[in-house]
């Protein structure tokens, strides 16, 4: 035992208070995970590695000496006792309520890895960054939290077995306390953490931003001055907004969750008109999505095969026809751009019906003035027709999504 433990008149409701030095955010098991795992992945300087594996096997030893508190405080005591001690002390009654039912059910008189409300241990408290200022600082934090718990437990207690114990971890917190600080005096530049970090808006990092109207006293350190890292001199500004309000898109709307204010709260007006542009974004979201999700790729697909093949024809240099390919080609490309692109969302129905109509016009100059006409049919022009009949069926049947979404 690291120090010894007596308790001259078991107490199970101190039981359940000590609980909180084993378990919970302030308590042993935390700074000794902590302190370890600093160690198992430090990178610097062997003297500070090793500084962190003997305090966090310290606090091994402080784990030890509370549950054998807790399993005293238990052990022997009469059922009588918890009523007394909380008709003594009403507050100890109200925040306990009593004995801690696991001490019996779960552990047959003994500790739990838990605070003081039966609340397991949670890793997340454990603070190991890998930057040697910062585990400092945040080992500082858990020393002088983890103090002022065990002082505040020796005031609850009038056991003389109890006080004397817990004076020993309080001692031994003023040590760690002033060990952590005094790794931070060694460092060459503990301040800011991350020291070697030069990226930041420099002209913000040393100003205080004032968020009332209450005056500034002349004397307050951290405003006026060198900085305590002695890169700045410190400064008070009248907080103002350098952003401006955020204007969020509205959620999809199988999210539910669209909600407007009755008629009259916000203003007819306002009403009316957050009303149109809510639903009509929502509406315009909806279709849209419903669209890529259906036929508008394949429209896109074909329409850019086609476009390709007519340039295709037109760059041939035998091809007597090539101006007019060329020009049907960036027709296509035109027309696909005015039916894809947002700007235009309002005028995509009246484009897809031009699109089709182009297309159709397409296929029946080809069968008026093509190969048709000098009774062959070449491969590659049947090809691309069959290409184009699919874009009108595609463009058919987007049409039908499209008319089914609005209704």
């Amino acid at each position: 035992m690291a120090y010894p433990v007596r308790v001259e008149k078991p107490n199970p409701v101190f039981a359940g208070l000590l609980q909180q030095a084993i378990g919970g955010i302030e308590g042993e098991i935390r700074v000794m995970l902590q302190y370890l795992f600093q160690a198992w992945g430090f990178r610097g300087p062997m003297k500070y590695r090793d500084m962190l594996y003997n305090t966090g096997t310290e606090e091994i030893g402080h784990i030890e000496m509370l549950a054998t508190a807790v399993a005293l405080n238990l052990e022997g005591a009469p059922t009588q006792m918890q009523e007394e001690v909380v008709a003594q002390n009403p507050v100890v009654g109200a925040i306990m309520g009593g004995m801690n039912p696991r001490h019996v059910i779960s552990t047959a008189l003994a500790a739990t890895a838990e605070d003081s409300n039966g609340n397991p241990f949670n890793g997340s408290w454990v603070v190991a960054t890998g930057n040697l200022a910062s585990d400092m600082y945040a080992n500082v934090t858990a020393e002088t939290s983890g103090r002022l718990l065990v002082t505040r437990l020796w005031e609850w207690t009038d056991d003389p077995g109890m006080k004397d114990t817990l004076s020993f971890l309080i001692a031994r917190d003023t040590m760690h306390q002033n060990q952590w600080l005094a790794v931070i005096e060694e460092l060459q530049q503990p301040l800011p953490v991350p020291s070697d970090f030069t990226n930041e808006h420099q002209q913000f990092s040393y100003q205080y931003f004032v968020q009332s109207t209450a005056p500034i006293p002349e004397n307050a350190r951290f405003a006026q001055g060198s900085s305590i890292d002695g890169k700045g001199e410190f400064s008070t500004v009248a907080a103002k907004p350098l952003g401006s309000i955020p204007t969020l898109a509205p959620a999809p709307a199988e999210n539910h969750s669209l909600v407007l204010p009755k008629n009259g709260s916000a203003g007819p007006d306002v009403v009316s008109k957050q009303k149109k542009e809510v639903f009509g974004i929502v509406e315009q979201f909806t279709r849209t999505y419903a669209r890529v999700n259906t036929f508008y790729p394949g429209i896109v697909i074909l329409t850019l095969l086609t476009a390709g093949a007519h340039f295709y024809l037109g760059m041939q240099p035998d091809e007597e026809l090539h101006t007019w390919f060329l020009l049907n080609g960036l027709g296509y490309l035109i027309l696909l751009a005015a039916f894809v692109l947002p700007p235009f969302t309002a005028v995509h129905a009246m484009t897809r019906w031009i699109l089709l109509g182009y297309t159709a016009l397409t296929i029946l100059l080809w069968i008026f003035l093509g190969s048709p006409k000098e009774g062959k049919l070449d491969p590659f022009d049947v090809l691309v027709k069959s290409v184009e009949i699919f874009l009108l069926l595609f463009l058919f049947l987007d049409w039908r999504v499209d008319s089914k979404q609005r209704s």
